[in-house]
């Protein structure tokens, strides 16, 4: 299986864990988000005619990642504000 296409699956899996409710969970979604980025900037780099899966799989790596990054820190500020409240 080509790596571009590893990467996009590690992308989409990356922001399928971002609605996981754990933020365990959600730290290695950042770091399969954060691979997957890796991997097809690598690919994208040793061969032009791939442009636009690894472009997928950019897209797909650094929504996921952002997403788990994200969750966590609204879940925290959900909390405090909870807290706050009462």
């Amino acid at each position: 299986m080509p790596r571009e296409y590893i990467a996009i699956a590690l992308g989409a899996v990356s922001m399928a864990l971002s609605f996981v409710p754990s933020n365990i969970v959600q730290l290695v979604g950042v770091l399969l988000g954060v691979v997957a980025f890796g991997v097809a900037r690598m690919v994208k780099r040793e061969d032009y005619r791939r442009d636009l899966p690894c472009t997928v799989a950019q897209v797909m790596g650094v929504a996921g990642a952002v997403l788990c990054a994200v969750a966590p820190v609204l879940n925290l500020v959900g909390w405090a504000i909870i807290w706050a409240a009462g």
